[in-house]
């Protein structure tokens, strides 16, 4: 299977390259180089407590796309340079000494329009209206009827209405021979999703959203394990009532991503995951204001989650002030709960606050830095972020 994946990528990049030559298009390119310059973490392990402080490393990523009336391609690769020495070793004193530099996370689509009404893709995926966080800046996965993984098509049948499709052959690259556990094996199948979206004269666009349509397992190669994974599906609203505004409402059944809302979380402690998840997401431009509020509840369990990882209520709010043309200054605050499901009347508190500032100068050109503070019980940890980003 690895080697089809190669052959489709290669394949639709090529049939891509060769309809794009052919007529005018628009590149895009960012380049972004950022660091959290030093991490403190302090909390309790085993009731002592402990802290502790190490460079945070460099990341720098770089995104391209291309567009033409036809065919669209786009790509994202992200290096780290950062300590072999984990903010958990630090904390445990498991000294390692050395640092790494790595590909720590890439993505790449592409998308083919043979006539004005059919899109075909591939890794190229299609949200939903109305699945939109602005604060957390990110979509819900549950929300996406296509595929971020394999092959896709998209049908306009008529303006504003979108239909789609995804499949994923990745779910076939387990090696059947070197694993022993058959029953659980044959549980693997391809995964399938669907779904639709109109928009309705830009006042109110509804969507929803069918995912894992077979009923798939999903096979965990770092952990080597199976996880149990049922139909997904999600229904979305958006409503743009005046000038300015955007109201998202959503509702996700077996969204297994979740929502990872902690500012740093170097131990990996905060995120939002649950059988039914239910956000609202609110932006507000005027001016040189912006305002931008998101929510999001999980009002039942899901039995399948890490306890310590899974909160009920996300809560996340930031303004943002365009001083001059090119400064920006902003605020962001996040909440968090988590309910003890034996006492309800106990719950775990997070808290975070990112306030920042941006320049732009000579066009293509940006810097930014800011202040990460996050806190939950015994765990507190803070940063201070800064980059410099290029695009054109």
């Amino acid at each position: 299977m690895k080697i089809l994946n190669k052959v489709l990528t290669l394949t639709a990049l090529a049939v891509g390259m060769s309809a794009v030559s052919a007529q005018d298009y628009e590149l895009t390119f960012s380049n972004k180089t950022s660091t959290n310059i030093v991490d403190y973490t302090k909390t309790k392990i085993e009731g002592e407590s402990k802290s502790a402080s190490q460079f945070s490393g460099i990341t720098n990523k770089a995104e391209a796309e291309l567009l033409s009336e036809r065919v669209d391609i786009g790509a994202m690769a992200e290096f780290t340079f950062s300590p072999i020495q984990s903010t958990d070793d630090a904390l445990k004193e498991n000294d390692k000494d050395g640092f790494s530099f790595e590909l720590s996370d890439y993505d790449y689509y592409i998308e083919f329009r043979p006539i004005h009404q059919i899109t075909l893709g591939y890794r190229s995926a299609v949200y939903a209206w109305g699945s939109y966080l602005p604060v957390w800046d990110d979509n819900l996965a549950g929300a996406n009827f296509t595929t971020s993984e394999g092959l896709s098509v998209v049908v306009r049948p008529i303006d504003d209405l979108r239909i789609g499709a995804g499949f994923e052959p990745s779910t076939f690259g387990l090696d059947k021979k070197q694993n022993e556990d058959e029953e659980k094996v044959e549980k693997l199948k391809p995964i399938i999703n669907l779904g639709a979206d109109y928009n309705f004269q830009n006042l109110v666009k509804a969507g929803f959203a069918l995912r894992n349509v077979a009923g798939s397992w999903n096979y965990n190669k770092e952990d080597d394990a199976f996880e149990e994974r049922k139909l997904g599906f999600g229904a979305f609203v958006e409503a743009d009532p005046i000038e300015g505004l955007v109201l998202n409402l959503g509702f996700a059944h077996n969204d297994y991503d979740g929502i990872g809302f902690a500012l740093i979380d170097n131990l990996d402690l905060f995120s939002l995951q649950g059988e039914n998840i239910a956000t609202l997401g609110a932006s507000f431009e005027q001016g040189p204001l912006t305002l931008a509020l998101d929510t999001a509840l999980n009002f039942k369990a899901d039995g399948e989650t890490d306890g310590d990882a899974s909160y009920d209520t996300y809560i996340g709010a930031s303004v943002g002030f365009n001083v001059t043309e090119d400064i920006n200054v902003s605020l962001t605050g996040i909440f968090g709960i988590d309910r003890d499901s034996a006492n309800t009347d106990k719950a775990d508190t997070y808290i975070g606050v990112n306030p920042s500032a941006s320049f732009t100068f000579a066009e293509h050109h940006e810097v930014g830095l800011g202040f990460q503070f996050e806190k939950a019980g015994d765990y507190s940890a803070f940063n201070f972020p800064i980059y410099y980003k290029y695009s054109f």
